[in-house]
């Protein structure tokens, strides 16, 4: 090889090289070549030729070996062919008289073709004649007018034939409607049997990752080959695993389609367990307290006014509830509420304690029987676990205190506090003294459930009040043996009145993170897993009031102030994102016109000002919005069958 081609090779491979790895001179060489591609293009007909034609061989061949390139040029050429026939008239009469032209030839020509479009054109006939009323009516009238106009042979025999066809299914009309009898009523047996086995089981399968109790057709049977693959690392195999809540039992493990699909993409679900939404096991000391205890030991105190949407004997533990007015969370004073109640004489002392906003209210926001002992227990815990009651000092009661200050009590108390007597031995005479006293000194009774206010019927009235454990309704230990009933009552002339919040300012229902764990601290103990905590996976509001209220631990799904604590403030979220959006848009107006009693008048009575309630449920607004689909629905559908409220 000589010196110059040894040369332009050194150079060629320096070109190549320089052209494979540097970029800028990549794309400064490929426009240089199509600089020079299109100059000599406009400049060079026979080189433009050459273009040409190089162009079209090389787009025939790929059209004809590459398959995704011919379905893509499919695919544009039917779409300009759509466009210029939607858009150009001329263009869409000449296509319809070339294919009227195309058709008409190939029927006449084509036997095969003719017999195909006389059936197309028939299933057409009978498609409209089923589905179309006004065309079947028109054709049913031509048909008719045709039957009575055609007074030929043929036809006064076919009518006679078909008289007689009348009068045969006349005659077995009877055994036909029996028989259509009978087919309804196995139906509805049927349909009655499906649905028995539909309802036959309830929300028992438990998601091993979400911990939700669902139906069967929401979950699927959880088989640990699908969501961990033997190619994958250590460390993803125990990040997915974290996923799973494994128990020890050999059940069938479940797990619900919406944590399947997410695991499955290697994402953690947003109502998973470990996404922060773990609670810790409640206490024995806070599973014994009622309404009024569980008020009295909450940092934040939930104001929402609870009623009974049911009347009559019915229980109010069982009744149905329904809430009134807003919710205020207000801080209270824990500290303080527990060292002003009463002192116990025995641990199982109940006291009559009211609950009011303000002291000087005469309203009373919650009445019901508390064992202070019981309290003051369920608040020490707390300050052993919760991380808002760390600050909360107690005093404890020395066990000494009863059989020291018993005699003390006692003597300082005997108009507060009845003399235990023996229940074995009662009297009719003791009976009748202590009933007398009661009523002397207006003695009060006090259930060891809830206060009912509600009037006694004429059958509770006439009850035989000679037992005074039938009169008060003291439960015993057992049918044989009652306990001392005076160990449960304590006759006061005026119940204890406490108010814990009525020295501090309401607590902001959206900016407090803290107020869902300090509201209810009988559900979180630990003051973890509430909606305000800092997850992995963001969890919108909706899908944590699913993981609780449809969770397999109960806590939640029972307490009705905290059902009702969600509800209001999922639609005051609501409210305040309705605002922000209507905030965004814009008016064609300015501040001046905005003074403008006309102008607020026309905004007002095109809704405009409170279009932003319409995401709320309940509201005018919203039934308004569902009143327009209920007519649009009517137009497009037509009148309904039934129509349920």
């Amino acid at each position: 090889m000589s010196l110059r081609e040894q040369q332009f090779e050194r150079s060629r491979k320096f070109y190549r090289n320089k052209y494979k790895h540097n970029i800028a001179f990549r794309h400064k060489e490929k426009a240089r070549k199509n600089s020079y591609m299109s100059l000599l293009y406009h400049r060079n007909l026979n080189a433009r030729e050459n273009i040409k034609s190089h162009k079209k061989m090389y787009s025939i061949q790929k059209y004809q070996n590459d398959i995704i390139f011919r379905e893509k040029k499919k695919e544009q050429s039917k779409n300009v062919f759509l466009n210029k026939y939607h858009n150009s008239i001329d263009f869409r009469n000449k296509v319809k008289t070339q294919s009227k032209i195309h058709i008409l030839n190939k029927y006449h020509t084509n036997s095969d073709f003719r017999n195909q479009y006389k059936g197309h054109m028939k299933y057409q006939v009978l498609k409209r004649y089923y589905n179309d009323p006004s065309i079947r009516l028109k054709m049913i009238q031509r048909a008719l007018n045709s039957y009575r106009n055609n007074n030929t042979l043929m036809t006064r025999k076919s009518r006679q034939l078909y008289n007689q066809r009348r009068r045969i299914l006349k005659k077995y009309a009877t055994f036909q409607s029996h028989k259509s009898t009978l087919k309804h009523s196995n139906l509805y047996t049927q349909n009655l049997k499906e649905f028995r086995k539909i309802i036959r089981e309830g929300p028992d399968y438990v998601c091993l990752s979400c911990r939700l109790a669902l139906f069967r057709n929401q979950v699927i049977p959880f088989v640990e080959e699908k969501y961990i693959k033997q190619n994958m690392s250590y460390e993803i195999k125990k990040h997915i695993q974290s996923y799973f809540m494994y128990s020890s039992s050999r059940e069938q493990k479940w797990i619900c389609k919406s944590c399947s699909d997410k695991i499955k993409k290697r994402q953690m679900p947003s109502r998973a367990v470990v996404n922060k939404l773990k609670v810790c096991e409640v206490p024995s000391e806070l599973k014994k307290l009622n309404n009024l205890e569980k008020h009295l030991i909450a940092l934040r105190l939930p104001f929402m006014k609870i009623v009974n949407l049911t009347s009559g004997k019915l229980s109010s533990r069982l009744s149905q509830k329904g809430t009134k007015g807003p919710l205020h969370c207000v801080p209270s004073d824990v500290e303080d509420t527990v060292t002003t109640l009463p002192r116990p004489v025995d641990k199982s002392m109940m006291v009559r304690l009211q609950l009011k906003r303000r002291l000087k209210y005469k309203a009373v926001w919650e009445e019901q029987l508390i064992n202070p002992n019981d309290v003051r227990d369920a608040l020490f815990v707390l300050t052993k676990m919760h991380p808002g009651y760390k600050s909360i000092k107690i005093n404890d009661i020395h066990e000494n205190y009863l059989t020291s200050d018993q005699e003390k009590n006692y003597d300082n108390n005997i108009e507060l506090v009845v003399e235990p007597m023996d229940v074995d031995n009662i009297s009719e005479e003791t009976v009748i003294e202590q009933t007398e006293a009661s009523n002397e000194h207006s003695l009060k009774r006090l259930a060891l459930g809830d206060i009912d206010n509600t009037i006694d019927s004429d059958e509770e009235i006439n009850e035989d009040d000679k037992d005074i454990r039938t009169k008060y309704n003291i439960g015993t230990d057992s049918c044989t043996q009652p306990c001392d009933f005076n160990d449960f009552l304590v006759f006061d002339k005026e119940p204890c009145v406490v108010a814990p919040a009525e020295k501090n300012k309401l607590s902001s229902l959206l900016t407090d993170k803290t107020i869902e764990a300090l509201a209810f601290p009988h559900l979180f103990p630990d003051g973890q897993g509430s909606y305000d905590e800092d997850r992995q996976t963001i969890l919108r509001w909706k899908e944590y009031c699913k993981a609780r209220l449809f969770s397999s631990d109960s806590r939640f799904a029972s307490d009705s102030s905290y059902i009702f604590y969600l509800q209001y403030l999922g639609d005051l979220k609501q409210v305040y994102s309705g605002i922000n959006i209507a905030f965004r848009k814009k008016l064609p107006m300015n501040a001046k016109q905005s003074l403008d009693e006309m102008q607020m008048k026309f905004l007002m009575n095109k809704d405009m000002i409170y279009r932003h309630l319409q995401c709320v449920r309940g509201s005018p607004q919203y039934w308004y919005k569902r009143l327009k689909d209920l007519f649009g629905m009517t137009r497009q559908l037509g009148f309904p069958t039934f129509f349920l409220t």
